[in-house]
């Protein structure tokens, strides 16, 4: 784990934005609750209103080339959320 500290160096930020740093990972260091499901051919959600998650589903999309859709559903127990299949 990264422990979060007012001075990160460069490499530690550089670790935690990297490209070893999965799409769930992502999400999760950007303090957003993701339910996967993709073990159980289902998707990756990301919860929460579309104007406070955009930011870094946007961010995530540019970086991992991936895509999604804004939605609700039964596993999100219809909170509003985005999702994706991707595999990254």
């Amino acid at each position: 784990k990264v422990r979060k500290s007012k001075n990160k160096t460069e490499t530690e930020q550089d670790k935690m934005n990297g490209p070893d740093l999965s799409c769930k990972e992502f999400f999760e260091q950007a303090g957003l609750e993701v339910i996967d499901m993709r073990n159980k051919s289902g998707y990756l959600w990301v919860i929460g209103d579309k104007t406070d998650i955009e930011p870094s589903i946007d961010k995530a999309v540019e970086k991992y080339g991936i895509s999604g859709t804004y939605s609700s559903g039964k596993v999100t127990h219809y909170r509003q959320g985005w999702f994706t299949k991707t595999k990254k």
